[in-house]
């Protein structure tokens, strides 16, 4: 049996565990017929925006990858990840796909723990506006605006600057 390519379609779904932990699952369509099938793992090259820091990975394509900050900057042990734009970039048969993604864990914890001390429509405003802006940023990294979604986190990330997470800052 042939090893599979990606068939078009190469996606990414992000999301967290914690702020110290990224989940990192392929949702990329491959070509599984005609003797074709899927490769248990591909390589990926994982860039942080904001750091310019590029890391390659092995990431299994059947299932989540939960990585850390050893994994993606090198630390001795597990840090906090900051919130920032992640570009994902592999191979697959001669073709080369990109997608960027948000990783927000400080930024929606942070919101989460505003509304859950709000009194009044003046916070739940406040809080209407930050959410929108952190979707904002989600939407533009996903559909390829990556400065536009860098500078919303900027903005984003100034706003809640007073604010601490757990025990993530």
């Amino acid at each position: 049996m042939a090893c599979g390519c990606i068939k078009k379609d190469f996606d990414i779904y992000v999301t967290y565990t914690d702020c110290k932990h990224i989940v990192i699952e392929d949702q990329s369509r491959w070509m599984e017929d005609a003797g074709y099938t899927r490769p248990e793992s591909l390589t990926m090259k994982i860039r942080l925006e904001s750091r310019g820091k590029e890391i390659t990975q092995e990431i299994f394509t059947n299932k989540r990858n939960i990585l850390n900050s050893i994994d993606l900057l090198g630390t001795t042990e597990e840090q906090c990840l900051s919130d920032d734009i992640y570009c994902f970039t592999v191979d697959s048969c001669g073709l080369t796909y990109s997608v960027s993604r948000a990783y927000l864990c400080n930024t929606l914890c942070k919101i989460d723990q505003l509304t859950a001390k709000a009194k009044d429509a003046i916070d739940y405003e406040n809080i209407r506006l930050l959410r929108s802006l952190a979707e904002a940023v989600e939407i533009n990294t996903k559909i390829g605006k990556v400065q536009a979604a860098s500078e919303l986190l900027k903005d984003l990330t100034r706003r809640l600057a007073h604010l601490t997470c757990g025990h993530c800052k």
